[in-house]
């Protein structure tokens, strides 16, 4: 059984055939404009510039202009860059940074703890009044 896949890329339309045995089984035809959008498509690239204020970095994937990359894009949860963050410091000055980077991540992760203990025992009482 043989298979071949024909693609057609002509200015604004995108042709795609699948045969098999000689035969047309699939065939796909997509137009639009020849500048789509470039969201949600995977490419590569070389990060050219870091703004660790804004937890962003300019991404250079072959376009015109660098890409334009959040953290929160590429991570999802801010724990995993904070320890990406700890384990490139400890690298560079021997533990010293990692330790407090550590320090500072465990607060953070404490404080927000806290805060969702304070708002279940809140709803817990709220519960508990509406009960009664």
């Amino acid at each position: 059984m043989s298979k071949e896949l024909i693609v057609s890329v002509n200015g604004r339309e995108k042709k795609i055939a699948i045969i098999e045995n000689g035969n047309v089984t699939e065939f796909y035809i997509e137009r639009g404009e020849g500048n789509q959008g470039i969201v949600g498509n995977i490419y590569k690239g070389r990060v050219m510039r870091v703004l660790p204020g804004m937890q962003s970095a300019f991404v250079d994937i072959g376009l015109e202009r660098d890409a334009f990359l959040y953290v929160s894009d590429f991570f999802d949860e801010e724990e995993e860059f904070e320890r990406i963050v700890v384990d490139n410091k400890a690298k560079g000055d021997g533990g010293a940074a990692a330790s407090e980077a550590a320090r500072m991540a465990a607060a953070r992760e404490a404080a927000r703890l806290e805060s969702e203990a304070a708002r279940a025992e809140a709803t817990a009482d709220q519960v508990e009044k509406q009960g009664s």
